[in-house]
């Protein structure tokens, strides 16, 4: 028996004798609020129970998150500090190049020959996709990251 608005607006016990209420009458209303309130309180522990295990499960996807994020943030700071380090060392190559070739203009007084400047266009070429490949596995790992993080929620 569920205890409404309309249940309880209905209450109602005849007199008997002109003083007395009918005690059976009384018993019986009695006994079904009592039914009631046991069924409100039941519910209000199954209620508290469900919204216990919901808070355990939204704590943990939340712990689940920060770690993606943290593991993401990790991964995409080694990539830019191997990116980072290669480039350097494209740099440093091509310098040594162009040093290279400026002493041996010097010594020779003649310009670079055709294939050190093709050399060094070639490797102009790899370093611009180099860089191009570098961006794109950061993106990548992003967008990676990003969908783990999506997928968690």
């Amino acid at each position: 028996m569920a205890i409404t608005r309309e249940f309880l607006d209905g209450i109602a016990f005849d007199t008997v004798k002109q003083k007395y209420y009918n005690a059976n009458k009384v018993n019986a209303c009695l006994d079904e609020l009592i039914a009631g309130a046991r069924e409100l309180l039941e519910e209000n522990e199954r209620l508290k129970s469900a919204n216990a295990e919901v808070e355990a499960a939204r704590a943990e996807i939340g712990d689940t998150l920060l770690s993606a994020k943290q593991i993401a943030a990790a991964i995409v700071r080694e990539a830019n500090e191997e990116a980072q380090r290669v480039l350097d060392d494209a740099n440093e190559e091509a310098n040594r190049l162009l040093i290279s070739a400026e002493e041996q203009r010097c010594m020779t007084k003649s310009p670079l020959s055709e294939s050190q400047l093709k050399a060094i266009e070639a490797f102009n070429a790899q370093l611009d996709a180099l860089n191009v490949s570098q961006a794109t596995q950061i993106f990548r790992l992003k967008q990676a990251i990003l969908k783990i993080a999506a997928d968690e929620a």
